[in-house]
């Protein structure tokens, strides 16, 4: 009987597992982080993004992050499906696909505050008082509070 002679043709898998147990528990978060700046006021603007965001006894919400979340969904799906499969393919690392779908989602974030889609309105009486006419708008500091982080 002869014997057969095996060649062990990896084509990446060996490469692609060591990206995929190097990068476990990797995430990226967006929003408003600690230390991103304080108001006028003094206050925290991280603290007050998310009092906007989820309102208080005195305050409706004004879902900023929320209503970007909810509106761009399937976006964010497709995104992470594509940068999936670029992953497995070795054609894209870890931190590259979630340093994407932050970019996309911080954009979206902003764009969601600059364009006014923030519900609900502010009511006519604050807005008498405000520089600007649109809702969480006035400064711009919330909207260039608004960053991703990478954690891989």
């Amino acid at each position: 009987m002869s014997a057969t002679k095996t060649t062990d043709r990896d084509k990446g898998l060996k490469s692609l597992i060591k990206e995929l147990t190097r990068n476990k528990g990797s995430n990226v978060t967006v929003g408003v982080h600690k230390g991103e700046g304080v108001t006028k006021s003094g206050a925290e603007i991280g603290s007050v993004g998310y009092w906007l965001d989820q309102g208080t006894k005195h305050m409706p919400a004004r879902p900023w992050v929320r209503g970007t979340v909810d509106k761009f969904s399937k976006r964010y799906q497709n995104i992470l499906k594509q940068n999936y499969s670029a992953v497995l393919l070795g054609r894209m690392t870890v931190k590259a696909a979630l340093e994407d779908l932050g970019g996309q989602v911080k954009d979206d974030m902003r764009n969601f505050i600059i364009s006014d889609q923030v519900q609900p309105e502010t009511s006519e009486a604050v807005m008498a008082t405000k520089a600007s006419k649109k809702t969480l708008f006035e400064t711009g500091k919330l909207v260039d509070a608004v960053h991703f982080r990478v954690n891989v």
